[in-house]
């Protein structure tokens, strides 16, 4: 696997005492600004401004997100790894101690594109939560909050005509002294009411569902996107994403058993962790039974905002198997409930596909019978 030195992004760092405006143009242009101060102290991503609404004097420090970093001599196959793990955009690159570069997803792409995967897109996309030329950017905010996702594609009937990113709603954020008086409400004028056609991007990168994932890696890294529109025609079929591709890398690395990674779970206390891996080892061992074989399971848990002393999360998840990938997502504030719901459905899901499979079966079995 290539080492991954020719892939970095020189990504010019600000000091933590930078405000939010003095590096906003930056933030829109590679979606990650490192936050350096003698060593690095962290990241500033456009998805966490973007989705917190943050005023536009807030201070770098007060905003960045603390991430691990990467050896400039790094291969791909561990960057991607890093990167899923934290489930993170971009890491800070070291050579000798010292800041040189980021490494983002759509770097890693890039290094991994050489050599065919063995999978094709549609064995690994999901699929997307929509929405209409109807629907505004307030919806569009609050169902990429709701669902802990970062793209929502736009439709016409079956036809994709934009995608809305988290990037999209940067470019309506502007300072309180362009504003008049009568508009201002905060430090910023957010525009929920406009139709997601305003902000969207209008030339999505698309793709058949034939083709190799790593076919897909160079497309997208080519890009600089983190995603593609997977489409018959110009219906809509799926999505795929860099932390698809990138969990598809970190699965292939030396193993035994099937392999299991649970990310967003630090801050939970013993108790909630215990029993949250004790849901996923016994789901997966269910599983198993069905499908022999599995190649990877992967377990999200995200923390949103608070409601009072309430707290909303997240919770997806991706089964790899011999026949296909499986998918599900939950959210809500009680915790226990989302894991529970989560599990349920993706568990759900495989038995009813195990199932049409086995009747499949059964008939061209009577139909041989018959013929002979």
């Amino acid at each position: 696997m290539p080492r991954i030195d020719k892939f970095i992004e020189h990504v010019a760092p600000v000091r933590p005492e930078a405000e939010l405006h003095e590096f906003l143009e930056t933030l829109r242009t590679h979606q990650a600004v490192p936050v350096v101060d003698g060593d690095v102290k962290g990241i500033v991503f456009v998805d966490d401004v973007s989705r917190r609404e943050y005023p536009i004097n807030a201070k770098a420090k007060s905003i960045m997100t603390h991430v691990p970093t990467v050896a400039a001599g790094a291969d791909a196959t561990d960057a991607a790894t890093a990167l899923i793990s934290g489930r993170h955009k971009a890491l800070p690159v070291l050579e000798k101690g010292a800041y040189k570069g980021l490494i983002t997803d759509r770097g890693v792409l890039r290094a991994i594109a050489e050599k065919p995967l063995g999978r094709r897109v549609k064995d690994v996309m999901n699929e997307p939560i929509t929405m209409t030329t109807a629907d505004d950017v307030g919806k569009a905010r609050s169902m990429m909050r709701d669902h802990g996702i970062g793209k929502l594609p736009v439709v016409d009937g079956d036809n994709v005509i934009g995608i809305v990113d988290w990037t999209s709603f940067v470019s309506l954020e502007r300072p309180k002294e362009s504003l008049g008086r009568r508009d201002r409400k905060g430090d910023y004028l957010q525009d929920f009411k406009l139709s997601v056609t305003t902000v969207m991007n209008r030339a999505p990168l698309t793709m058949r569902g034939d083709v190799d994932v790593a076919e897909a890696a160079k497309k997208m890294g080519d890009a600089s996107c983190s995603y593609a529109i997977v489409t018959e025609g110009r219906k809509l079929v799926g999505i795929i994403t860099c932390e698809d591709i990138l969990e598809v890398m970190a699965a292939r690395a030396p193993k035994e058993g099937v392999y299991v990674q649970i990310t967003g779970a630090d801050e939970l206390d013993a108790f909630e962790s215990e029993k949250l891996h004790s849901n996923v080892d016994e789901t997966v061992k269910k599983l198993a039974r069905i499908y022999s074989g599995i190649e990877y399971f992967f377990l999200h848990l995200k923390k949103y905002e608070s409601e009072g002393e309430r707290h909303k999360y997240s919770v997806r998840t991706r089964l790899m198997t011999p026949v296909g990938t499986f998918i599900s997502h939950a959210h809500g504030f009680d915790l226990a409930r989302v894991v529970d719901e989560a599990m349920d459905h993706i568990e759900r899901i495989v038995k009813e596909d195990h199932s049409k499979r086995q009747h499949v079966k059964r008939g061209r079995t009577e139909r041989t019978r018959k013929e002979r």
